[in-house]
Order: structure tokens, then C-alpha cells, then sequence
């Protein structure tokens, strides 16, 4: 089994390791809010949060490695598989809303 690699123009979308010393440099991590459906979600990896944001516009913009057929459809269950496993992150540090 392949896990899908996101691709925003041509440039891998991955940990960018230089983003991990922002708690040294500038004494907190910059974390986005993402806000769907009255719920909040807090992101750090900002080229994650702007795949998210992506419209059907926008997502042009973005390859999706091993899923030829990418489309607005696949990331919006991408972005709810995601979210899914946000919640159980959450519930597993004893967070309930």
C-alpha cells in the first residue's frame, strides 16, 4: 500500500525541518486556525493548512502522487479523514467539547 504524496508545484509538502526551531527563535509555535463548521482545528504545518484551504480553483495548483484522478471530491474526504483523527487525538488527551 502507497500513501498519497502532496505535491504544490512540483515542491513536496512535507516537515520542513528549519520550521522546528521557531519555539527557540521566537518563543511559541505558530499554529493556524482552521474553522469548519463552528469547530476550530489548529494547524502548524502551514502547507498543510493551505492544501485545506484549497478551492476547486485553487487545487490545480497541487499533485497528489499514486491518485491520477485528484479532484476537489478527494481532498475534502482527505480533509475529513484528517479531522477524523484530529477529534480522536484530542479525545486520547482527554479533551471532550
Amino acid at each position: 500500500m502507497r500513501a498519497a504524496i502532496v505535491r504544490k508545484h512540483g515542491r513536496l509538502i512535507t516537515k520542513n525541518d528549519d520550521r522546528f526551531d521557531l519555539i527557540d527563535r521566537i518563543g511559541y509555535f505558530p499554529f493556524k486556525e482552521l474553522r469548519i463548521q463552528d469547530q476550530a482545528y489548529f494547524i502548524s504545518d502551514l502547507d498543510l493548512f493551505d492544501f485545506f484551504q484549497a478551492t476547486t480553483e485553487t487545487l490545480k495548483n497541487y499533485d497528489v502522487d499514486y491518485y491520477p484522478n485528484w479532484n476537489f471530491e478527494a481532498k475534502e474526504l482527505f480533509l475529513k479523514v484528517f479531522l477524523d483523527g484530529y477529534q480522536c487525538g484530542l479525545m486520547a488527551f482527554g479533551y471532550t467539547n
